[in-house]
């Protein structure tokens, strides 16, 4: 079974907040829940924080900038944001600072505020922005032409995955790829429209299109394979020298491609979704196509990777492995880039546990400030 955020029952969790019971909405692949039956930050954490007198939510705010310690170059003394709405700017004094913005923007804050060594890919230093990676999502989808499913119901995790092609979990003597893939079905609620699965060869629009999209709405499913890209030399994040946001900071530009290694792991995992779906008595199967190159359209996936990957080192990471900045103290940075390289499977899990990680060494640095051990 998948891994999932939604409940079955009310239940109670140790902090006393309450989560009620999934109602199987079929609105909840990628939303906050109405009934507050997702175990999710919006519904623990953040409300367990706000009976402490020790946190302020600033919502419409925007961090800019990390502030550097003028007379400590291994210090940061708080950050600089602006509010949205006011467009006021304003510092924030802090003797600890944890970047929790994800990927991309956790990349950008440091990279504006100058804070490490960017990653170059003709030399291969540094290291700030290296290592970007990705996932490719294969798979097959089946059309049945007699049996029916209820695809209008659905959870946000609700499915089953299947681990026996992911990592190392398979022979690859015969094989020219390294690792592997997750390969899952599953039924988080197949909203109109964005969902109408019809087959490959039918108009886009029209008559044929609607009658198909009514049919198939019930009478098809899809397995889905996902396997990391490998890191790559030509894959990173750096500042464009030609755009800005509107506070006129620098955007990210990522350089990034897939590789044989990925190619390959697309196709296994694409050959594979298709043996199931055939076993499971599909009238007709379809695989997705092999992209020739990268592309955000369609949209794949929002698990990106790296940037701002953890190490045992400074000359190889940007972080040790309590998320802690090899060049400042106390700033912490939390979030998937510090993978060295993407999995199998979502980043959130993982990312959960270095959050606690990391708070921990926060916890530790408060108490006794200055480098964390391993």
């Amino acid at each position: 079974m998948l891994p999932s955020a939604n409940l079955s029952e009310k239940y109670e969790n140790p902090d006393g907040e309450t989560i009620n019971q999934c109602q199987y909405c079929a609105f909840c692949e990628r939303f906050a829940c109405e009934y507050d039956a997702k175990a999710t930050p919006d519904v623990t954490v953040i409300k367990t924080a706000q009976k402490s007198d020790n946190f302020t939510l600033r919502l419409h705010s925007n961090v800019t900038e990390i502030i550097k310690d003028e007379d400590d170059d291994s210090k940061v003394t708080g950050v600089k944001f602006t509010d949205t709405v006011t467009g006021e700017e304003f510092i924030q004094p802090a003797e600890i600072v944890a970047l929790t913005s994800y990927v991309f923007n956790n990349y950008k804050l440091l990279a504006v505020s100058d804070i490490g060594e960017q990653y170059d890919p003709e030399t291969e230093e540094g290291t700030l922005g290296k290592n970007y990676s990705y996932q490719l999502h294969s798979g097959a989808t089946g059309f049945f032409e007699e049996k029916k499913f209820n695809t209008f119901m659905g959870a946000g995790a609700l499915g089953m995955a299947l681990d026996d092609y992911n990592g190392d979990n398979f022979d690859h003597t015969d094989l020219d790829f390294i690792h592997g893939g997750l390969i899952d079905q599953l039924q988080m609620g197949a909203r109109p429209i964005l969902n109408n699965t019809v087959k490959g060869d039918t108009a886009s629009w029209g008559e044929q299109f609607k009658e198909e999209s009514i049919k198939y709405y019930t009478q098809s499913l899809s397995i889905g394979g996902m396997a990391g890209t490998s890191p790559h030399k030509n894959n990173y994040l750096d500042l464009s020298t030609d755009y800005n946001d509107i506070y006129g900071k620098a955007l990210v530009q990522m350089t990034f491609n897939f590789h044989n290694q990925d190619y390959a792991r697309f196709e296994f995992l694409n050959n594979r979704c298709e043996e199931i779906m055939t076993a499971m008595g599909a009238d007709s199967v379809e695989v997705k196509p092999t992209p020739e190159n990268y592309d955000i359209v369609p949209y794949q996936f929002t698990h990106n990777a790296g940037g701002t990957i953890m190490g045992a080192d400074p000359e190889s990471s940007v972080v040790n492995n309590w998320l802690q900045h090899w060049d400042r103290d106390n700033l912490f940075a939390v979030s998937a880039g510090s993978y060295a390289h993407m999995s199998g499977y979502n980043a959130t899990l993982t990312v959960g546990a270095l959050a606690y990680r990391c708070a921990e060494g926060i916890i530790e640095y408060s108490k006794s400030p200055g480098r964390l051990e391993s």
